[in-house]
């Protein structure tokens, strides 16, 4: 925790991502990051760790749904004190679905 919050100090931008925030959720110093943290991209979340994560930020219960099973793509961006909603679903049959995708039945076989 401390780098984290002492690179924001100097004008960096510490960077993390984890497919469980549980991790996180369960130790102290990991609340304090996810709680100190300007910017996040929210994706679905464990019924758990959503309760957790939308006490900790203080997240609407409307804004809690965009979590519980939204479309692949879609979730909650955090930016300082403001929480959007966000869809951004890339077509398939793109070069960039191709190289974004992490379906291992809609990878291209390049």
């Amino acid at each position: 925790f401390k780098l984290w919050s002492r690179v924001r100090k100097y004008g960096a931008s510490p960077t993390g991502i984890t497919q469980n925030v549980e991790t996180l959720l369960l130790d102290p110093n990991g609340r304090r990051i996810i709680a100190n943290s300007e910017f996040m991209i929210l994706l679905k979340q464990a019924k758990n760790d959503r309760e957790e994560l939308v006490q900790l930020l203080g997240l609407s219960k409307e804004l809690e749904k965009y979590l519980v099973n939204p479309e692949k793509g879609a979730g909650l961006i955090k930016a300082g004190s403001v929480v959007v909603p966000f869809k951004n679903k890339i077509p398939q049959g793109t070069q960039l679905f191709d190289i974004m995708s992490t379906d291992p039945d809609k990878m291209a076989s390049n």
